[in-house]
């Protein structure tokens, strides 16, 4: 029994070795390339894992967006952000506490204005792969492969976007909140915008001249604001509305506007008809603007230094206006671009491929690295010098980035096989062509003497206004001098100094028209009041005169921020990322090339539509072949010498002796087929990466050197002097044979000593032989020639 077993036992153990699965592990780096040192060169029985251990998820945008916001709302007092105080507080405790391995998440809404989590990286990286034919299994990130035809398997490694997630999905809980402005007040607004704008500007350039001109106070002015009193109104009354109605949906994504009050978080609008008008408006305007203010500095050249920077800021505004030109065109592009990557809800740091390869067909690998300016990555002495005409070879080109494309140019051209030690007498050959002609350029020059030196010689900021401090009346100052700074700084419906005006009416009783101030205290419009003030005490009311201006000022800041808004895309609809980061690309050379014959194919590789290839390299594809010739040198032990028949002397004579060695011509047949060039390093790369197999269908295997041989002497009796035998290939284009040595010899039949019948037959000799590929016999040939 034990006699039978371990026969079987030794078998299995032999088969193992050989089937047994080989592991490969492809690294990625910190930012999602390939970074593996040792690439397969095929895939077999295999097991492909990839290590995402260095593979680090990039920071969350959105935490730059925070911090601004809560660096904005720490330092203002600005309405808006009166209710953000202890979520604030509890914000910076989150992002105190971030580091490289979080990011935020979305499922955890600590109020409904700000959605945040923090989750760790790792959950958000997973490894996707696909399969495209061929037997392959996937395990936990690990690809086991047992393919029976080369197959293509793709895979991906994605990253969750959480960052898409959590605005998509707060954006789909607030966008019941935007309200936006309204068709009827915009018109309006747009209505109005050039009068105001134009209205404001000309009170503002007054202003600017009578403060040039040391003149406080301008009646003509405040008769202009009176009548621009009604459009400020209305506007403000939109403006106002505006931040009533969208008040939640401005708080809901202040904190991802970094804290500008604005409609539109977002950096896009599909509004792009609408911003095209308004840059339009900005350059006309702002034209009209720059004229004015030149002509103001034409009339009075003195106030060069105070205009000038008026000057220089629209001027600057200008270029910069006209260097980026709107256009519908490409602000919709750009929407449409935002909207595209803002829908991921994942994204592809790598799409690779690997070619399974099978025992019938396989497909070499050769490996370049487009980060590293195309260098040959493959793993070194893993590529066979020669790939049968069965098998394929596939250049990959790793770490191409997005945008990035990669073509193949290849050219096949028929080439004779040829074994190691034929190449190298051919170079012993080539060496000796050489030296022989070095030696007659020598012999040729020296009688001469004349060494030419030929060789040798021939290398070849606006205004800002301030408020009068008001303080507490002083009683001890003169009453004109207390009258004259209250009425300075006296404001429109301000009790306090209501309250001021009555102490300087206890205080001063002469110097006050008392039936005046009464009047003035019951008056219900703000310009006629100022007007008294004036007319009745030869004041200028320097705070209520000035704040009038800085409210015109205000009113067209809310009137610019009203034409500002755009509308905000109010749905994100998630998807999966459809483009890699970094990806792998696959060149088959021999896609489009018709090769029947032993061929040497030259491929080269372009990026993009360069016209200078990156890298150019050359293979070489051998057929197996049945039949190849020989030339041998063959040793018969025998004597071959025969007797013929003289009829003129009725005797027979010896006939002419054969010698011992003789060199016959002849062709090996190859049961199993046979590679022509019998490459070692060939045949261990095979076996090593594949199996005895599929060596042995490749003609590398031990039984693809045993041939049956058929040739004839060349020296003796040729087409009667046969060799047939059987062979080994030694190495390469050496082998040794045994056979039998046929000589095609006279038989007679005599009566009376006369021939009466004569034939011929074979007689057989035993011969060994050495056999050569003609190849070497004529390097060697021509070596000892010349």
């Amino acid at each position: 029994m034990m006699k039978i077993l371990l026969p079987a036992f030794l078998c299995l153990i032999s088969f193992s070795a050989f089937s047994q699965t080989k592991k490969y592990t492809v690294l990625f780096g910190k930012d999602g390339k390939l970074e593996s040192p040792d690439y397969p060169t095929i895939l077999h029985h295999a097991e492909l894992t990839i290590d995402l251990s260095k593979t680090d998820i990039p920071k969350s945008k959105l935490i730059a967006r925070f911090e601004e916001f809560l660096k904005v709302t720490s330092d203002t007092t600005h309405p808006f952000y009166n209710d953000f105080h202890w979520e604030r507080k509890y914000m910076r405790s989150l992002i105190d506490s971030y580091d490289s391995s979080y990011v935020i998440g979305y499922d955890n809404w600590f109020n409904r204005y700000f959605p945040v989590l923090l989750n760790p990286a790792a959950a958000f990286k997973k490894l996707i792969w696909k399969k495209s034919s061929g037997d392959s299994v996937v395990v936990s990130g690990k690809l086991e492969i047992d393919g029976d035809e080369i197959s293509k398997v793709e895979y991906n490694i994605t990253i969750d976007d959480p960052d898409n997630q959590l605005v998509a999905r707060h954006l789909a809980g607030t966008a019941r909140l935007f309200k936006g402005i309204g068709a009827s007040h915009l018109n309006y607004i747009r209505d109005v915008r050039k009068d105001v704008r134009n209205e404001a500007n000309a009170i503002g350039n007054a202003f600017l001249i009578d403060s040039l001109d040391g003149r406080n106070f301008n009646l003509g002015l405040v008769e202009r604001l009176k009548l621009f009193e009604s459009q400020k109104n209305r506007i403000e009354g939109i403006y106002n509305h505006v931040l009533k109605e969208n008040r939640d949906w401005i708080k809901s994504w202040i904190w991802y506007s970094r804290g500008k009050i604005v409609l539109n978080p977002f950096e896009v609008t599909s509004d792009t008809i609408l911003v095209v008008n308004r840059w339009e408006e900005q350059i006309h305007e702002l034209s009209e603007e720059l004229k004015l203010w030149n002509t103001i500095l034409r009339e009075d050249p003195t106030k060069f230094a105070e205009v000038n920077h008026h000057i220089s800021s629209i001027s600057n505004r200008l270029s910069d206006l006209k260097t980026i030109p709107v256009n519908g065109g490409n602000l919709g592009s750009q929407y449409r671009a935002w909207m595209k990557q803002s829908s991921f809800k994942n994204k592809i740091l790598y799409s690779g491929v690997w070619h399974v390869s099978s025992e019938s067909a396989i497909q070499w690998m050769r490996h370049y690295d487009f980060d590293l300016d195309f260098a040959d990555v493959s793993k070194a002495k893993s590529l066979p010098d020669m790939i049968a005409s069965r098998d394929r070879m596939a250049v990959y080109v790793h770490n191409l980035k997005e945008g990035d494309k990669v073509r193949n140019v290849s050219t096949a051209a028929a080439f004779q096989p040829k074994s190691p030690l034929q190449i190298t007498l051919e170079e012993i050959e080539t060496q000796f062509t050489d030296a022989a002609k070095q030696a007659e350029k020598l012999a040729g020059i020296i009688p001469h003497g004349a060494f030419s030196m030929d060789g040798l010689l021939n290398f070849n900021q606006g205004l800002h206004w301030s408020q009068p401090a008001s303080g507490l009346f002083d009683l001890s100052i003169p009453c004109d001098s207390a009258l004259k700074q209250v009425l300075e700084n006296i404001r429109f419906g301000s009790e306090d100094n209501y309250a001021m005006l009555g102490l300087l009416l206890f205080g001063c009783p002469d110097s006050i028209d008392i039936d005046g101030l009464v009047s003035l205290m019951e008056m219900q419009d703000r310009f006629q009041f100022m007007s008294q003030i004036y007319n009745l005490f030869h004041v200028e009311p320097l705070a209520e005169y000035r704040a009038l201006m800085n409210e015109m000022r205000l009113t067209r800041s809310h009137m610019e921020w009203l034409l500002n808004q755009t509308t905000p895309p109010l749905k994100i609809s998630l998807e999966d990322d459809e483009t890699a980061d970094f990806r792998t690309e696959v060149l088959m050379p021999e896609e489009k090339l018709d090769i029947a014959a032993s061929s040497k194919v030259t491929y080269s590789v372009y990026h993009n539509s360069e016209t200078e290839a990156e890298l150019t390299k050359t293979y070489k594809k051998y057929h197996t072949a049945f039949f190849l010739p020989t030339i041998g040198l063959a040793y018969i032990p025998g004597d071959r010498t025969g007797s013929v028949f003289d009829p003129g002397t009725k005797q027979f004579m010896p006939g002419k002796r054969f010698d011992n060695i003789e060199a016959f011509a002849g062709v090996k047949f190859y049961p199993f087929k046979t590679n022509p060039v019998r490459k070692v390093s060939t045949t261990r790369l095979i076996r090593k990466n594949v199996s005895m197999h599929a060596n042995f269908k490749r003609g590398n295997h031990f039984a693809s050197k045993l041939f049956v041989t058929a040739g004839l002497g060349v020296k003796h009796q040729f087409l009667r002097n046969y060799y047939g035998g059987v062979g080994i290939d030694l190495i390469p284009g050496v082998n040794f044979h045994v056979g039998s040595n046929l000589i095609l010899r006279k038989y007679y039949q005599l009566e009376n000593a006369e021939i009466k019948r004569e034939q011929q037959r074979p007689t057989g000799y035993l011969y060994f032989s050495f056999g050569f590929d003609p190849g070497i016999v004529a390097s060697l040939t021509n070596i000892f020639i010349k």
